[in-house]
């Protein structure tokens, strides 16, 4: 405990040392006129007299020393000094300081927001809390030679009586609303989900409650979630704003939930219950993507032989009226591959692409400084001739470039931090262009890995 407020004593005195400067002058001042009277006293001349004193006290200067050395910390006061010196040298030379900055936050900036964009599609998503259960299912049409990611509000029901294989399925579709109230009016994208759904994901509102069970039957409520996004933006982070009505397509629905920033669930900010009709007799009308959650201890395997006898059954039963049952395949797919799969190749060549801009970047930035090294020789022979030690340059220079990573670091990642949302709002509207170009097989739940930077 001693040697601790001692430690503590002495780092504050680092910062007034100007202070304990003058009151160790007044003491060693003091003691130096003792010294002197007794020597007067005892016969001395005064020129003797304070030779004396001096020699006794060891040397006014060197005392000083000393009583620096154990008033303060050496290391931590010299590191201040480079600090300080290196500032004062960079700004000397603002243009060559500039150019390293702007080249370092460049370099930094892109590889941070490329980083991203790869940790969201790579590594993010397999931090979900049910990892292998989360399942999209798929109906292969033989008849066709197709595949469709979309069912039928029948076929939706049917897979829900598979009980035994799927602790619970659910639906979405995406629908356009118009948003009138609390401002200009505005176009969205909403997801309109079964009441499961959400609660699937694992993710918590950041605000309120999610959907109830029976909220998605024909007939409930209006009732919607709001993304943090869409709430910051359009309602001022309003905390009073759970159970407020919002105007959409001409009805009102009652907000009960905020999702937290990075929540971006189909690419949309505003999530209903899809009231879905269980008497729908049109079996060939696919518009809802289903997913299913196993149950613990069933593998993709086994689900995917239970949902095969389903698809007999349905060829057998509803043929038909459904002749695109023929030889119908129905099987499962893990979502997350489902959503890396398409981009896992290009995310890896993405990743050695960061390596390389960081390799480039850092080859040039040494080559600036190698020059502005080589400009400082005679400085550098100055310090040398008038005693410092190639160790205290070294670490000066070391200093100099330390400042100049600090400044850049920070003004990459604010280019990073403003970046990255619009990369990922580029793509997100990129694969929003394909999906509404391309047949219902494209899988719509492409742009849900851009949600973490949202």
């Amino acid at each position: 405990m001693r040697r601790l407020r001692a430690l503590l004593s002495r780092f504050a005195a680092t910062f007034r040392k100007e202070r304990s400067e003058r009151e160790f002058a007044r003491e060693m001042q003091s003691h130096l006129e003792l010294h002197i009277e007794e020597n007067l006293r005892a016969g001395m001349t005064t020129q003797e007299a304070r030779r004396q004193a001096l020699l006794k006290l060891g040397g006014v200067e060197q005392t000083k020393e000393l009583y620096r050395d154990r008033r303060s910390l050496p290391l931590f006061e010299s590191f201040f000094q480079d600090v300080r010196v290196g500032a004062r040298a960079l700004l000397k030379e603002r243009a060559v300081s500039l150019i390293c900055i702007l080249v370092l936050a460049l370099g930094i900036g892109a590889s941070t927001a490329l980083y991203s964009v790869w940790r969201s599609a790579l590594v993010f998503p397999y931090d979900f809390e049910n990892n292998g259960r989360w399942v999209v299912l798929l109906a292969g049409f033989n008849r066709q030679q197709t595949h469709s990611y979309f069912f039928s509000s029948s076929e939706y029901n049917d897979l829900r009586q598979l009980g035994d294989i799927f602790e619970s399925v659910s639906a979405l579709q995406h629908i356009m609303f118009n948003l009138t109230n609390n401002g200009h009016p505005e176009s969205f994208d909403v997801t309109a989900v079964s009441a499961d759904a959400i609660r699937n994901t694992g993710v918590q509102p950041l605000l309120g409650r999610s959907f109830l069970p029976g909220e998605d039957a024909p007939g409930g409520p209006n009732v919607v979630l709001i993304s943090s996004i869409l709430w910051q933006r359009r309602y001022q982070g309003d905390p009073n704003i759970l159970g407020k009505q919002i105007r959409m397509n001409g009805e009102d629905y009652s907000v009960i939930g905020v999702m937290p920033p990075y929540f971006l669930m189909w690419g949309t900010q505003l999530w209903i219950p899809l009231h879905l009709d269980p008497n729908e007799p049109n079996r060939s009308h696919r518009a809802y993507w289903v997913t299913a959650m196993t149950r613990k201890g069933v593998t993709l395997k086994q689900a995917d032989a239970r949902l095969a006898i389903a698809a007999q059954q349905w060829e057998r039963e509803h043929g038909g009226k459904a002749p695109e049952y023929s030889n119908l395949h129905l099987g499962t797919q893990d979502i997350l591959e489902g959503i890396n799969g398409p981009i896992k190749n290009a995310m890896l060549v993405l990743l050695a692409a960061i390596a390389l801009l960081l390799v480039i970047t850092c080859a040039n930035v040494t080559n600036i400084l190698l020059a502005r090294v080589t400009a400082r020789r005679r400085e550098v022979a100055i310090r040398l001739a008038i005693g410092g030690s190639r160790t205290r340059i070294t670490r000066q220079f070391l200093t100099e470039s330390v400042l100049l990573s600090v400044v850049a670091g920070a003004a990459g990642l604010l280019l990073a931090w403003q970046s990255v949302p619009l990369i990922g709002g580029l793509i997100v509207n990129y694969v929003r262009r394909k999906r509404a170009n391309s047949s219902s097989i494209f899988p719509p739940f492409s742009s849900w890995f851009f949600c973490p930077f949202s």
